[in-house]
């Protein structure tokens, strides 16, 4: 898209989800590398907002020339010559010119159904960057779709000796979370439930009197029947004393 032939700056984004593949955690290995995946999980920590540069500005300390970079492979090709004053190494970084966006780091674990008997859940590394910057929480079941990737980790800080394993993350694309349905339907049986409990307190509560009702019934006639045994217990040792 032409920016200056509509007159606006605006970026299209493209979101896919729902892929046919939803592969599990423990499932991505090197033939998934550099491609769109999908995976479902439950999010178990989110980092603070951390500033991510996506366009460096740099400018000449002899002539003052600015020049603009963009990131190529979560690289910035600085500039070493300055074309206007034939200088090298004269170039230096202006960040407040630069642009930055929001990035988020985001740990996911796999969820209890998808893991083997006898073994331990394992976790993904997810890179999440400007709108999708806090749109999950821990503890939410989602289902991300985004670019699988691999990087390499250096032996020393101070030196570009690279280790022969890499580290693996997801850049992603889309956050789908839980179905909400579910959860209304989850819901509605729960106040099912609370209902039908009230019920059964009720029908409880009427048993209770109806049984407390019967017992007071039966506590009269037991003595009632035994002022009528005392009775006839007096008249036969009277008929006795008059033999």
């Amino acid at each position: 898209m032409n920016n200056d032939e509509f007159g606006n700056d605006q970026i299209i984004q493209v979101r896919p989800h729902n892929l046919r593949k939803v592969y599990r955690v423990r499932e991505l290995g090197p033939d998934q590398i550099e491609k769109l995946v999908s995976l479902r999980g439950i999010v178990i920590r989110n980092s603070d907002i951390v500033p991510e540069m996506k366009e460096a500005h740099f400018t000449c300390t002899k002539c003052f020339r600015e020049e603009e970079r963009s990131v190529q492979m979560g690289r910035i090709q600085e500039p070493t010559f300055c074309v206007n004053c034939e200088q090298r190494d004269t170039f230096q970084p202006n960040f407040n010119a630069s642009i930055f966006s929001d990035k988020q780091h985001v740990k996911v674990q796999e969820t209890p159904e998808s893991v083997p008997e006898g073994e331990t859940p394992q976790t993904i590394h997810l890179c999440a960057y400007e709108d999708l910057v806090d749109h999950v929480r821990p503890g939410d079941r989602v289902e991300i779709t985004g670019i699988y990737r691999a990087m390499g980790v250096r032996v020393n800080a101070n030196k570009r000796t690279l280790k022969n394993v890499y580290r693996t993350y997801i850049d992603v694309v889309t956050y789908v979370t839980a179905d909400k349905k579910r959860y209304e339907i989850g819901s509605q049986g729960l106040n099912d439930n609370a209902a039908g409990l009230a019920d059964n307190e009720v029908m409880k509560d009427e048993v209770d009197a109806n049984g407390k009702a019967n017992e007071e019934v039966n506590n009269n006639l037991l003595v009632e029947m035994g002022l009528e045994e005392d009775s006839v217990c007096l008249l036969y040792t009277s008929d006795a004393a008059d033999d």
